[in-house]
């Protein structure tokens, strides 16, 4: 009976191993117990939950959209920025710096600034408060404030001191306005006839067609101008695109392209924002 014995204890250790093969025989591991801070309160596992996914798309939808607005705004800025009106266009002149402030050489009739009241003799004390000692600092002060709000110039004049308030109006270029600032030229009033350039501003769709003073325009968009009030009517007409012309340059024929970024009246009156 031993052999038989032996035998039936050999096959029920080969079924145990075979058993052992194939049972699983991880162990699961224990819990790990919740982190505790240095006062012992309990520390958040900081797994998301649905909760908190939906707060971050949130978060990145509202972010997105301030990128925009940000993107915006800068463009606002630079197109204000490019109608800022220079010392030469407003037509003003300074003089010498006295106790009673920066003497006004001379400005110009009819011009924005004389309109708004400056004359010829005043002394300007300071722009929205800040003092002015060089024409520099005038053309500095006068666009550091906000663009929505009037330009406090504080002047001297007749032995007593006198606030103007400029508007902005007074300071950009409106598109809309019955001039070519926007355009960028200023045309020689004493050939009202013709269309003949003493001055290109920077930054314009005239000077980024290269043109010159001393330039003259003879076509727009194909036809003959027949002096300068039309001009400004045709250009104040414009929609957004490019427009082709030719002009004379040292009697030389020339063409050129200028291209316009909106409409006379798209953002007019609602300047600067």
């Amino acid at each position: 009976m031993y052999p038989q014995f032996r035998n039936l204890c050999l096959a029920a250790l080969t079924a145990l191993s075979a058993s052992l093969l194939t049972f699983d025989t991880s162990v699961a591991e224990p819990p790990v117990p919740p982190a505790k801070d240095g006062l012992g309160a309990i520390v958040e596992d900081p797994k998301d939950t649905p909760r908190d996914s939906r707060e971050k798309a949130k978060e990145a939808r509202r972010e997105s959209r301030e990128a925009i607005r940000e993107a915006a705004r800068e463009v606002r800025d630079s197109r204000r920025e490019s109608r800022r009106l220079t010392r030469e266009q407003l037509g003003i002149n300074f003089g010498r710096l006295t106790q009673q402030g920066l003497a006004i050489a001379g400005v110009a009739a009819e011009s924005l600034l004389s309109k708004a009241g400056l004359r010829e003799g005043d002394h300007v004390k300071s722009v929205n408060g800040q003092p002015v000692k060089s024409a520099e600092d005038f053309d500095r002060n006068l666009y550091k404030g906000d663009p929505a709000e009037d330009v406090k110039v504080t002047i001297f004049r007749d032995g007593k001191e006198e606030v103007l308030p400029l508007s902005p109006e007074t300071l950009y270029v409106n598109p809309g306005a019955n001039d070519l600032s926007y355009f960028g030229v200023t045309l020689d009033a004493k050939y009202p006839a013709r269309l003949i350039i003493v001055k290109v501003l920077p930054n314009t769709p005239a000077s980024e067609a290269g043109l010159r003073a001393g330039d003259e325009i003879t076509s727009w968009n194909g036809k003959r101008v027949a002096n300068s009030r039309d001009f400004v009517r045709i250009v104040q007409k414009r929609e957004p695109g490019v427009v082709n012309f030719e002009y004379l340059r040292d009697s030389k024929p020339m063409r050129g392209q200028a291209r316009f970024e909106r409409s006379a009246t798209e953002d007019s009156p609602q300047f600067p924002k």
